[in-house]
């Protein structure tokens, strides 16, 4: 940063309500890459709930558990 400020037409100064702006508009692009991640869990969460109670089941019933597709 420069000591001694002068108005030269090469520099600008931002006011804070900007860096303010870019810091929010930032801060709301990693909200959503969060939101995104949430979603995805918890829609795999979904999926392995689903996977144990149908293991469960394969069990009740003494059939072997195959790991194959």
């Amino acid at each position: 940063m420069c000591l001694v400020h002068r108005n030269d037409g090469l520099h600008f100064r931002q006011p804070w309500v900007m860096g303010m702006q870019q810091e929010v508009e930032r801060l709301k692009v990693r909200f959503h890459e969060q939101e995104k991640l949430l979603r995805e869990c918890e829609s795999l969460k979904g999926q392995v709930r689903m996977l144990l109670k149908r293991v469960a089941e394969l069990e009740k019933r003494n059939l072997p558990v195959s790991n194959s597709g």
